[in-house]
């Protein structure tokens, strides 16, 4: 139970989300809650309705890795 200052009573279903509340995190942003749950089906959602008008849209282009090669490239047969 944690009362507020305006006199209103909160009642809570276990510690757990009563130290949540008291430590000021939002539902929304915590993934165990029904919120977090409801918030992440509606991004996929959006992003499912994106995709499929995107097969006009020309491919991004990648950048190609600068510096030291790696040293995978070399074999054993190989002397430098």
């Amino acid at each position: 139970m944690y009362i507020k200052k305006d006199g209103k009573v909160l009642w809570f279903l276990n510690s757990k989300a009563e130290k949540n509340f008291k430590l000021r995190r939002k539902p929304r942003n915590v993934t165990w809650t029904g919120e977090a749950r409801a918030a992440k089906t509606v991004v996929k959602t959006a992003a499912q309705k994106d995709d499929k008008g995107d097969d006009k849209k020309a491919p991004t282009p990648t950048k190609k890795a600068e510096g030291k090669p790696s040293r995978t490239s070399k074999k054993k047969g190989d002397k430098k």
